[in-house]
């Protein structure tokens, strides 16, 4: 997922939903992250990647979205 499909995700979940979406871009690649658990957004935010071909990691409290490989970040 690039920045431009996250920020139209985090725009409509905005305005469709009572949670907020964080976009986070660090060292190990873009990742999603909600203010707190909703399980229509979660839904949603899978169904949009799912429509982008895109595979996307939950985490165990289900806030927290990694689309695409998960990449480790190296100190060197």
């Amino acid at each position: 997922m690039d920045f431009t499909q996250a920020a139209k995700l985090k725009r409509f979940v905005l305005k469709n939903f009572s949670v907020v979406l964080h976009i986070h871009d660090t060292c190990g690649g873009l990742y999603l992250s909600m203010d707190k658990p909703d399980e229509a957004v979660k839904e949603f935010i899978l169904a949009y990647c799912r429509e982008l071909s895109i595979p996307v990691t939950v985490s165990a409290d289900e806030t927290s979205f990694f689309p695409g490989s998960a990449r480790q970040c190296k100190m060197v």
